[in-house]
């Protein structure tokens, strides 16, 4: 009798055993499947079709794996992501290269004529890494906030869910060729809300038709630069032109150099164009040519009178970087309005010699 028990013992003990082990098992099976539904999908991009297709999954938290070199062969590109459904995932570019073959226009279809315009149009708290974009042709934008890789990173800047969009070991190659663009336009980037660039590097020229231009960066409002370059020159028919960034809005750059030479109307800097909120610039350095030359020197253009950079291990020309003496930027307005007066009056005085001369000649005329 007592064997039979022992033997029905040892079967509950094995029948508890059986049932814990699917409770486990099983609860184990259910997370899994919640993970992987909460996972991020990721797309693996072979061909243009595929970066095309990026478009219609754009504004999902989902990663973009690049599995080979592509070119891109239209005379016409659609940039990914706009302002109505910007890019917010994460683009890998796994040390892959995107070529524009020719000559390229940045195109925004209607509807999307405020996004920016580049291989990508618009990232929101998006990521892009180590990815190479090789111009074989110059390209080309009616519109601003133009970049080879991007027109426009934003960000979240809310103080409860702050988010930044991020460039991380990107470069653009141009073999000789250029980007254009109406304004806010850059070799890498045309425009930087909330947002860091590290260790990229772009050799782009940038022609502008308006303000803000930088040989890696147009315009800056809160950003983050470390480790990067540019070699581009810069040709503006605007003000605020830099080798590096043109107009920077409050952020922090380090361990950055530009060679390009700088041309624009006013505010044209080596590295930076003009600052305008509280900026840092540390170990870095440029040596490219300026024209005009800057009141206030060669490195940075010009500075808002209440937002004088800060400066650190700054070269330019192999010369250390010292922002004083440097006039207040009343006084330098003052400059350049009493330059413009000079032309008025010249002018002005011109005409009065000249009516002078028509008046003297009639009237000898009439005495003779």
């Amino acid at each position: 009798m007592g064997e039979i028990m022992k033997i029905k013992d040892l079967i509950r003990i094995f029948i508890l055993l059986q049932i814990f082990f699917v409770l486990i098992t099983g609860t184990a099976f259910a997370l899994d499947i919640e993970a992987s539904l909460e996972a991020p999908p990721v797309y693996f991009i072979y061909s243009v079709d595929d970066l095309r297709a990026i478009e219609y999954n754009s504004d999902i938290l989902a990663g973009f794996l690049l599995m080979n070199d592509i070119e891109i062969t239209d005379e016409t590109w659609n940039p990914i992501g706009s302002t109505n459904r910007p890019f917010k995932g994460i683009f890998y570019g796994n040390n892959h290269t995107i070529t524009f073959t020719k000559d390229t226009e940045l195109s925004q279809p209607i509807g999307y004529e405020n996004s920016g315009s580049g291989l990508f149009g618009n990232i929101y708290s998006g990521e892009i890494y180590d990815l190479t974009i090789v111009l074989n042709g110059n390209l080309s934008s009616d519109s601003a906030n133009v970049g080879s890789l991007v027109g426009i990173m934003n960000g979240n800047s809310s103080q409860a869910n702050y988010t930044s969009s991020s460039i991380v070991n990107c470069t653009v190659l141009s073999n000789g060729y250029r980007i254009s663009g109406a304004g806010n336009t850059g070799g890498l980037v045309g425009s930087v809300i909330n947002g860091s660039v590290e260790n990229s590097f772009s050799d782009c020229s940038v022609l502008s038709e308006g303000n803000n231009s930088g040989g890696l960066i147009g315009y800056v409002f809160n950003g983050t630069f470390n480790n990067s370059s540019a070699a581009g020159s810069i040709s503006s028919k605007g003000n605020n032109a830099g080798g590096f960034i043109g107009l920077m809005r409050m952020g922090s750059i380090s361990d950055s150099f530009a060679t390009g030479s700088v041309e624009a109307i006013g505010y044209a800097g080596a590295f930076a164009g003009y600052i305008s909120d509280e900026t840092t610039i540390s170990n870095s350095f440029a040596n490219g040519a300026v024209k005009p030359k800057g009141v206030f020197g060669n490195f940075i253009g010009g500075w808002a009178e209440d937002y004088k950079p800060t400066v650190a291990d700054c070269f330019y020309q192999e010369t250390e970087v010292d922002l004083e003496p440097v006039p207040p930027v009343s006084d330098v307005e003052v400059y350049y309005k009493n330059y413009t007066l000079f032309y008025a009056l010249f002018i002005c005085l011109a005409v009065i010699i000249f009516l002078f001369a028509i008046a003297a000649v009639f009237y000898l005329k009439k005495r003779n």
